[in-house]
């Protein structure tokens, strides 16, 4: 648990996840398919209800969606050695453990 704590600011970045509400419940959906652990479900169903409307809509629309997908298809993101890394450009870094960011700004600018 402590590592995963260590692991998540690490997470945002490599999946170019805000650090705002909609970014987080995003994250959690991402969390809760790569490791399974109740409380990432728990935030992702509960976690919307600070979300506006249309905030919803984008997670619904792309976050959930775009989590499920990398969460299936990335490497196990609980297992890189995020501190071996930091040198790389991150495109490098995305691209070796198959990690396409999340764009949840350009539904944001409707």
């Amino acid at each position: 648990m402590a590592r995963f704590r260590e692991v998540h600011d690490f997470w945002h970045v490599l999946c170019e996840l805000p650090p705002s509400v909609l970014g987080e419940v995003t994250l959690k959906w991402l969390e809760a398919v790569q490791t399974g652990l109740p409380m990432c479900f728990m935030s992702g169903v509960i976690g919307p209800l600070k979300l506006s409307i249309r905030e919803r809509e984008i997670l619904v629309a792309k976050g959930i969606p775009w989590a499920i997908e990398t969460g299936r298809s990335s490497h196990d993101l609980m297992c890189i050695f995020y501190e071996e890394h930091l040198d790389r450009p991150l495109v490098d870094v995305q691209e070796e453990f198959r990690i396409i960011p999340c764009d949840l700004d350009m539904y944001s600018r409707r």
